[in-house]
């Protein structure tokens, strides 16, 4: 498979906006540390990355960028909820943080596939085991990951 976080690298080079104010400008960058969704006004508002590790956090914050875009094109509205980014940022990195690695595109290789595998079911519940599995089949669906 292509190196996806290659791919990621040309298309966020430019650090491109992830929220927008009422007025469309740009509020918060794909590789800050915090992505503000205020003008949505949800009940939540933030996507917090600080507490990712800096090895895993712009793999982590461009895969999450990638899926939300997906889902934000799929949808009638153009809208998604900040509770699903977080969602799917948490899923990410509750992989990466048992697997210890961040290139999601890597688990489309039968090893690799293995190991996480392995070691995501003796440390995850049942309900964060089907979380997860939600998230690998949006990065399958998204063609990030051949699985």
């Amino acid at each position: 498979m292509f190196n996806i976080l290659e791919q990621f690298k040309d298309e966020f080079n430019d650090n491109p906006f992830v929220s927008f104010d009422s007025s469309g400008h740009g509020v918060s960058r794909i590789f800050d540390d915090k992505w503000d969704f205020v003008s949505l006004r949800g009940s939540e508002r933030y996507v917090h990355f600080i507490s990712i590790p800096k090895p895993h956090r712009q793999n982590i914050q461009s895969y999450t960028a990638k899926l939300i875009k997906i889902d934000i094109e799929k949808s009638t509205d153009n809208h998604i909820s900040v509770s699903k980014m977080n969602r799917t940022k948490k899923n990410l990195w509750a992989i990466s943080s048992i697997w210890g690695k961040s290139d999601f595109s890597l688990l489309s290789n039968d090893i690799e596939w293995r190991n996480v595998k392995e070691a995501l079911i003796e440390k995850k519940s049942v309900t964060m085991l089907k979380q997860i599995c939600t998230t690998l089949k949006q990065l399958t669906n998204a063609e990030l990951l051949e699985r």
